[in-house]
């Protein structure tokens, strides 16, 4: 789930947008366009896993990843995982797509989640035993979307 949680947060609204680069993934001066698609397209698969608004066709520029890896599943040491047929920038992302079904096969996919906080919105692997996770931190954005919270109650009441 790390290679995921990575690759999604290449791009952090936060912290100062654009972080996916050509060099980034190992291919200086590669048209990186794909691969931003695929990465947008796993930030949108954690909005749905987190109930914000998210893109439908997002599953699509998945797939199309893993069709242009050609994953082909290969036995290893009793287990099953997807490797890419091909080279290059799509094996990279190919194996970031494969991780993608290994979690899907483990049941941890739904845990890939965007924090609920509008102003963050990083992806995060929710570790919460009942699954309920709704920041990427609970120290940081938790706390100051729980502050806020509490500040506009108290402003409601008038108090």
């Amino acid at each position: 789930m790390k290679v995921i949680v990575d690759f999604a947060n290449t791009f952090d609204p936060e912290r100062g947008g654009e972080h996916l680069t050509a060099d980034w993934l190992g291919f200086p001066g590669a048209d990186i366009t794909r691969a931003r698609e695929l990465r947008d397209a796993l930030r949108s698969l954690a909005y749905a896993n987190a109930g914000l608004p998210h893109d439908e066709g997002a599953a699509a520029v998945v797939d199309a990843g893993a069709r242009r890896a050609r994953l082909t599943p290969v036995l290893v040491d009793g287990a099953s995982r997807l490797e890419p047929q091909v080279e290059g920038l799509d094996a990279v992302l190919g194996r970031i797509v494969a991780a993608v079904h290994e979690a899907l096969w483990a049941g941890e996919f739904d845990r890939l989640k965007a924090c609920e906080r509008e102003s963050c919105r990083a992806v995060f692997h929710d570790r919460s035993k009942n699954r309920s996770g709704r920041w990427c931190s609970m120290a940081i954005c938790g706390a100051r979307e729980k502050s806020a919270r509490a500040y506009r109650r108290r402003l409601a009441s008038g108090g």
